[in-house]
């Protein structure tokens, strides 16, 4: 029987420590390519390149978005076995968090969603006032997301109790401030002097920082949540091994609590 006991505490320190890594990484190859001209430093510019795509800090924070939906999931499952009134909000949450999860995995937003609200600006003849406040046509989708999903869960958010509130409330303004704020101002930015800049870099990087730690606090948020109202999980690995074994007691079943 293999247990691992992880604190909400121990796994909030443990991705503040490889959050603060990552920005480490893209922010000092970032600061040697346009310093001192080395371009590709054997690839640790792509790799840690925070604005980039299929490197670490992408794969990250997908894993992280996708750890989220399923901590979600299990404390939705729970609430629905005991009938609680607000199960399916949790279990909503877990799929927006899953589909967050994949969009930063696959660029969905920028391959798709943003070329698509381009359009639609265009066709009713706001695309230019829109981008000279927004920045770019993404920003407009993801305020209308994020205000329509606010109002939605607003009485579930005044149901929870004080210090999830309090954390869920500071992980959404970091994660927002990120995602829409920097994202915004970037877009700017972006649109006056190009995106190959040391400033506009170190811009992504303060952007890509609040959602990476918005997502810590959120992570932290949920696993206090499920300690202090007991709600556990255990993983069961079963081995095929037939009674009596000797390899079954060692291989038959692996715990995990959180």
């Amino acid at each position: 029987m293999y247990t691992l006991y992880l604190s909400p505490r121990k796994l909030a320190l443990i991705l503040v420590v490889i959050v603060t890594g990552l920005l480490l990484g893209g922010v000092a190859t970032q600061y040697i390519k346009y310093v001192y001209g080395y371009d590709s430093q054997l690839g640790l510019v792509r790799l840690f390149n925070l604005g980039g795509e299929n490197n670490l800090p992408a794969w990250y924070s997908s894993v992280m978005l996708l750890l989220s939906s399923g901590v979600l999931g299990i404390i939705g499952l729970h609430h629905r076995r005991e009938a609680n009134l607000y199960g399916w909000h949790w279990l909503a949450l877990a799929l927006i968090f899953l589909g967050l999860s994949v969009d930063e995995a696959a660029s969905i937003h920028e391959r798709m969603g943003d070329p698509l609200v381009h359009r639609w600006l265009e066709a009713i003849g706001y695309l230019d006032s829109a981008l000279l406040v927004i920045g770019t046509a993404w920003v407009l989708a993801g305020v209308l997301f994020a205000v329509i999903v606010f109002l939605l869960f607003w009485r579930f958010l005044q149901d929870l109790p004080l210090a999830t509130k309090a954390l869920f409330l500071i992980a959404g303004a970091l994660y927002i401030a990120g995602a829409i704020g920097l994202e915004a101002v970037g877009g700017q930015y972006l649109a006056h002097h190009g995106g190959n800049t040391l400033t506009y870099s170190m811009m992504v990087a303060v952007e890509e920082g609040l959602e990476m730690f918005g997502v810590v606090v959120f992570l932290y948020a949920l696993m206090l949540y499920m300690a202090t109202q007991g709600i556990g999980f255990q993983v069961v690995l079963n081995s095929g091994a037939h009674p009596g074994d000797p390899y079954e007691s060692a291989n038959e079943i692996a715990d995990t609590k959180l």
